[in-house]
């Protein structure tokens, strides 16, 4: 820009001379007289000093035009980044695009965990039906047909069950502990123990309430005493009979009912086992935590069982006599 207005002021300095000369040519002209004709030479000499003084004052408008350019390039340059319209205006438009990405991002994934878990919840429906259907085969047809249609239940279960697995693992943050144990029992039953392990601690993880940690443990207990790993089973259902110690429920009821359910599936895990003296110790526990309990269906369901349990107990007993 410094070099620009150097010129301009070089060129200004010509253009003065040119006017000078320009101008005693003219004056001649004037002092001549009206009919004396004009040299070729002189005539030639006015029309190119004008044409020389046309080409300069040109090139010093296409200078001053250059050197506002120049001075508008330079005062963007000097003004902060935050003050030009063309910036924020493009920072406005990247901030939009980037907060519709987020959002949109946000739904189809909420969409997504949505969708999932209908799906999920339809699955372990059709999961709680089939050991129903698979029971009823043999009241309902012959050998023959129970045992076909019972194989293609299995396989109908065993589908279901992969499609359970794959689910909970894709939205793993957002399922429950009953979801998650529902699962996993299922897994169990299929002999896919590690598969039901990796679900059973993420129950424990998924557990927000005492009753979702109590019904963890005492599902754990039982897939332990499955795999033969009664030491750990009995510390599990230890650890679901000490869940309402640390977290009293406020409804005592509901936590003794729960209790005499841990106790009685102990026993029955330690009856398979034909650990009698600890089977008979936690019916014992099982049946006194039920008389201290109100009658009603689920103590009726608990008693039923008891009694369906010492039955086997004593059955159990006569035979290794």
């Amino acid at each position: 820009m410094d070099e620009l207005k150097t010129t301009n002021t070089e060129l200004a300095v010509q253009i003065t001379a040119l006017q000078n000369d320009l101008t005693v040519l003219r004056e001649k002209v004037n002092t001549a007289t009206a009919h004396a004709a004009l040299s070729d030479t002189t005539m030639k000499q006015i029309v190119a000093l004008e044409n020389t003084l046309n080409l300069v004052r040109s090139a010093v408008n296409q200078n001053d035009q250059e050197i506002d350019a120049l001075q508008i390039e330079a005062a963007k340059a000097h003004r902060p980044w935050y003050r030009d319209a063309t910036v924020m205006v493009a920072l406005l438009a990247l901030l939009f695009s980037f907060g519709t990405t987020v959002v949109s991002y946000y739904r189809t994934t909420q969409q997504d965990v949505h969708d999932s878990r209908a799906e999920l919840r339809t699955l372990l429906q059709r999961l709680n039906v089939l050991p129903r259907e698979n029971l009823e085969l043999g009241s309902k047809y012959d050998a023959t047909t129970a045992v076909q249609l019972s194989s293609m239940i299995n396989a109908e279960n065993s589908l279901i069950v992969d499609q359970a697995a794959q689910i909970v693992a894709r939205i793993s943050n957002h399922v429950t502990t009953t979801e998650c144990l529902m699962v996993a029992r299922a897994l169990t039953q299929a002999g896919r123990h590690f598969e039901s392990d990796r679900l059973h601690k993420q129950a424990f993880d998924a557990s927000q309430t005492p009753f979702d940690e109590m019904a963890a443990c005492r599902s754990y207990a039982q897939l332990k005493f499955t795999l033969g790993d009664v030491q750990a089973g009995r510390e599990y259902y230890q650890k679901a009979l000490e869940v309402f110690q640390k977290s009293p429920s406020q409804v005592p009821y509901l936590a003794e009912w729960s209790d005499a359910w841990t106790e009685s599936y102990w026993a029955t895990d330690e009856l398979n086992r034909q650990n009698l003296t600890e089977a008979t110790q936690y019916l014992k526990k099982s049946s006194a935590l039920m008389a201290k309990l109100p009658q009603g269906l689920a103590s009726e369901q608990v008693n039923a069982q008891l009694k369906d349990f010492e039955k086997k107990l004593r059955k159990l007993e006569a035979g290794l006599k």
